[in-house]
């Protein structure tokens, strides 16, 4: 046997690896849905757009159908990685 690996410590590093890509994926769903939030601010409240600068100039006018498929592209990713990480807790 050339070398041996310590299982619990392994299921520990694989599970800590889950949560940061799971956090990760929390942390990158927020931008798209925030920015979706003050379009409709700025349809209602004109005023209210310099509250937050964020990718301004890219987001003045019509709402922007990418933002919605990558905010529901990651939510499923997100889900996907929930169900894995539920799995591997188990074992």
């Amino acid at each position: 046997m050339l070398w041996k690996v310590k299982k619990d410590t392994f299921w520990r590093h694989i599970l800590d690896e889950m949560y940061h890509a799971a956090l990760n994926l929390s942390i990158r769903i927020i931008e798209p849905l925030l920015l979706l939030l003050l379009h409709i601010l700025r349809e209602h409240y004109g005023y209210l757009c310099n509250i937050l600068q964020l990718r301004r100039d890219k987001h003045v006018g019509a709402l922007r159908e990418r933002d919605v498929r990558l905010a529901i592209l990651l939510q499923a990713s997100l889900m996907k990685l929930d169900d894995a990480l539920m799995l591997f807790h188990d074992f």
